[in-house]
């Protein structure tokens, strides 16, 4: 299983609403588990990413406005 970090927001405004850490052995797993963390929001409103990418392709860090 690994890491997925998941941000709830509207997308036309950058609001925060809320964020995640869920486990997943896949991206559509932890999809279907962010939108049972967040039953009320649209899939467009969660965005999805694999920790470990985030740690390769920003070794220096990473903030979601990047």
């Amino acid at each position: 299983m690994k890491p997925y970090l998941v941000i709830a927001e509207d997308p036309g405004s950058d609001k925060l609403f809320n964020v995640a850490l869920v486990q997943a052995e896949n991206e559509p797993q932890a999809e279907t588990k962010a939108q049972q963390l967040f039953p009320d929001l649209p899939s467009e409103d969660l965005c999805l990413y694999d920790v470990h990418e985030l740690g390769r392709d920003y070794p220096d860090g990473w903030t979601h406005l990047d």
